[in-house]
Formats: structure tokens, C-alpha cells, sequence
């Protein structure tokens, strides 16, 4: 009985461990991601402070590394403004792979790490942002007809994935494309267009 009872004590243990562990990723990420976003000129919703809690969570039914924004909208006096909207229920939910990476519990390379690192970022925009789903912003991304994202809210998202990773993997290609006289948008799109290079190098 003994030995059973300790198990079950380092079991709860390690549950609480990883618990923190990755409620202090959750609020380095938000503050990067912040940060990146100030940096790319990408607004941050008006009330914010009025959502529910925010929180990462597995998601069994979330195949590989994969992780998606789900939430509801809240609006003030039943007024269905999207620009004042806030969120019930705010969720990254990631996989049980995509969790076992993020926390270093499956032993993997660093560029698969940052990879999944700039995935929380890429949706800890949709939770941020102030744009919306109805808005574009017509563009070819990646110098390819067929990687065109026509919605505002996948070009920010996407683009700020791609700083987070450069801010950690090349901070040298980030910094000389952030030092460039040219607008926030294009440099969103070198952003993006530096970072796929690494990501799939035999894509051009």
C-alpha cells in the first residue's frame, strides 16, 4: 500500500510540475508575442482585460503537432461590435505530442522545439489581435502564387510565428530585416519568406 501511495504522490507531483512549467511558457509567449506584434505595427484588441481566463490545454483529439484558437465572443449590452468584442473561454488546445515537445518531455531537435514554440505564437495572435476574419489584406506571400493568404488574421499570424522563430533561431536576419526603410507589411512578408527557407530549404 505504501509503495502504491508514493507513486501516486510523484505522479501528482509531476502533474503540478508540468502544470508550471507550462503556465510559465504561457506568459513568456504572451509577452513575446506582445512584443513582436508592437514591433510589426499588428494592433491588440481594446478590451482584452475583459476576457475570461486564458489558458493552453491538451486536447486528445488534436493529431500531431498541431494546435488550434478556440473561443466564444463576448460583447457588452448585447451589442454585437466585433471591434469590442471579448472572449469566453480562451483556448490554445495542442496535442499530446505537441504538449510532450513544448515541455520537453520527448526528447527532439531545437529547430523542432522553436517550431512549436512559434505554432503558440501564431495562435496566441488570433487571440490577440484587433483584426478580424472579414478583413484582408491582399498579398502573395513566399513569393508563390499558392501560398497566398488573403485574411488579414492569417498574415499577421502567420508572420509573427515566423518572427518568433527568427528572434530565437537567426536573430541576426531578423534584426537586418526589422533595420530595413521599408514598411511593416513588407517586412512581415521577408519575415515569413527568411523563416520558410529554413523551414522546408528545398521549397524554391
Amino acid at each position: 500500500m505504501n509503495s502504491i501511495m508514493i507513486a501516486l504522490f510523484f505522479i501528482c507531483l509531476n502533474i503540478n510540475n508540468n502544470e508550471s512549467k507550462l503556465k510559465k511558457i504561457q506568459i513568456a509567449l504572451i509577452k513575446e508575442t506582445k512584443k513582436a506584434m508592437a514591433d510589426l505595427n499588428i494592433g491588440i484588441r481594446d478590451n482584452l482585460e475583459k476576457d475570461e481566463p486564458f489558458l493552453i490545454i491538451v486536447d486528445s483529439s488534436i493529431k500531431e503537432l498541431n494546435a488550434k484558437f478556440t473561443m466564444e465572443y463576448g460583447f457588452d449590452s448585447g451589442k454585437k461590435d466585433l471591434a469590442s468584442r471579448w472572449y469566453k473561454e480562451p483556448r490554445i488546445r495542442i496535442s499530446p505530442i505537441f504538449y510532450s515537445i513544448l515541455l520537453k518531455i520527448r526528447d527532439t531537435s531545437n529547430l523542432i522545439y522553436l517550431q512549436t514554440k512559434s505554432i503558440i505564437a501564431h495562435e496566441l495572435t488570433h487571440y490577440l489581435q484587433k483584426s478580424i476574419m472579414n478583413d484582408f489584406a491582399p498579398y502573395t506571400a513566399l513569393g508563390d502564387p499558392d501560398m497566398e493568404q488573403k485574411s488579414l488574421t492569417e498574415f499577421e499570424a502567420y508572420s509573427i510565428g515566423c518572427y518568433y522563430f527568427l528572434s530565437k533561431y537567426n536573430s541576426g536576419s531578423l534584426k537586418k530585416i526589422m533595420n530595413s526603410l521599408v514598411s511593416p507589411k513588407e517586412k512581415m512578408i521577408l519575415i515569413m519568406n527568411v523563416a520558410t527557407d529554413i523551414f522546408f530549404p528545398d521549397s524554391r
